[in-house]
């Protein structure tokens, strides 16, 4: 589905399996949220899909999807 620039694209199982993978270590790391975040299904299917991905909140990617290239805005 295409809006406006944009496509919406479901989520792969391997994206899903990978991102359970990478709230576990989350979790492991004390992280207190009892559910995936919204975060790490989109991280999951940018690296599983091999998208670029544009965020502010480049350490939780960096640290759960290294192999995704992020877009960040400069700190100002």
């Amino acid at each position: 589905m295409n809006h406006g620039g944009f496509q919406m694209l479901e989520i792969p199982k391997e994206a899903l399996f990978f991102a359970g993978k990478a709230f576990f270590e989350y979790r492991k790391k004390k992280g207190v949220k009892r559910f995936p975040l919204p975060d790490f299904y989109i991280g999951a299917q940018a690296a599983i899909l091999r998208m670029d991905l544009g965020t502010r909140d480049e350490s939780r990617y960096r640290t759960y999807f290294p192999t995704v290239n992020l877009i960040c805005p400069k700190k100002m």
